[in-house]
């Protein structure tokens, strides 16, 4: 069971210290995401981000920021960028990660 816990935990790390690398790389700071990935991303990026959380196209919590909702994104993580109107997208996908930079 240890040896179970140890191996999700370095597959969950791996994820956000690649979702980190690309955010870093396009010095990225604004986006959605999938509920799954924003709220881990926010405690485990090194960076000052600001990340909504969504299921598909409408953001899932009451309590968050009006400013971060008007905030126009600049990335995307595992959702469809045509859902919400763009066109024209980078997409960097790692294995079940697609970042799409906007």
């Amino acid at each position: 069971m240890i040896i179970l816990k140890k191996l999700i935990l370095n597959t969950i790390q791996k994820i956000y210290i690649i979702i980190d690398k690309v955010l870093h790389k396009y010095n990225l700071n604004h986006g959605y995401a999938k509920w799954e990935y924003c709220n881990r991303l926010i405690f485990l990026t090194k960076r000052n981000l600001t990340v909504l959380p969504y299921h598909k196209k409408k953001p899932l919590h009451w309590d968050t920021n009006i400013k971060w909702i008007n905030k126009k994104p600049q990335f995307l993580i595992n959702l469809d960028p045509n859902n919400f109107g763009y066109k024209k997208f980078k997409t960097i996908t790692d294995g079940n990660i697609n970042i799409h930079i906007l």
